[in-house]
């Protein structure tokens, strides 16, 4: 079965949007920036790489004149105490906890200081390694010794390597999992990884036995 597991961030194991969300109205009202303008100005601050993004918070607050590492920190009392994981993510990184079952990464993309940003007010997250990349994840993967793993990302990640296969989340389908290709499925959520995830680490126990 599966021998690692690569855990994307965003919209995945976190949500992206509350954390925004509180992030904004945590800016307004500390810096007096109203809300609507902080959100009007940020598509300037998306930085694109072929079919993929990431928001340059720091970037953002440094054009508003500030210093965005000091920004972060004034913030931090105000985010504090937020969940910003979804309900699933809870569950299943509960039961990674439980029984490490497999070597499990966060594998995040986007710069390291915000997405550890984010990381760091999600004691359950700060349990795992962590790597945040401006590579493509088809490309960080293939850089790896091969070994049969699975990748749980909100976005379809290809090529992928031929010993690493995906499930791709996305909660508002209605069906558990739907195959893609040979590779790829849709699931709608986490606990479908959790169901995978156990069942390598039964089908491991029993070849420990043997």
């Amino acid at each position: 079965m599966y021998e690692r597991l690569y855990l994307d961030l965003d919209r995945t194991l976190f949500d992206t949007v509350r954390f925004s969300d509180a992030l904004i109205a945590a800016f307004e009202d500390i810096y007096k920036v109203p809300a609507r303008d902080f959100r009007a100005q940020m598509p300037q601050f998306y930085v694109h790489h072929a079919d993929m993004q990431y928001y340059d918070f720091y970037g953002h607050v440094a054009s508003l004149g500030h210093n965005p590492a000091a920004v972060a920190e004034r913030l931090r009392p105000e985010l504090a105490g937020g969940d910003y994981l979804f309900a699933d993510a809870h569950s299943l990184l509960a039961a990674l906890s439980a029984v490490p079952p497999v070597q499990t990464t966060i594998l995040s993309y986007g710069p390291s200081n915000y997405q550890q940003y984010k990381v760091s007010f999600v004691p359950e997250l700060q349990r795992l390694p962590f790597v945040a990349t401006l590579q493509f994840k088809q490309d960080y993967l293939a850089s790896k010794p091969p070994a049969p793993s699975l990748l749980v990302d909100d976005k379809l990640v290809a090529p992928l390597p031929t010993w690493c296969s995906q499930f791709l989340i996305d909660r508002s389908a209605t069906a558990a999992k739907i195959a893609e290709s040979a590779h790829v499925w849709r699931i709608n959520s986490l606990e479908t990884v959790e169901t995978a995830v156990s069942l390598a680490y039964n089908e491991r126990n029993q070849k420990e036995i043997r």
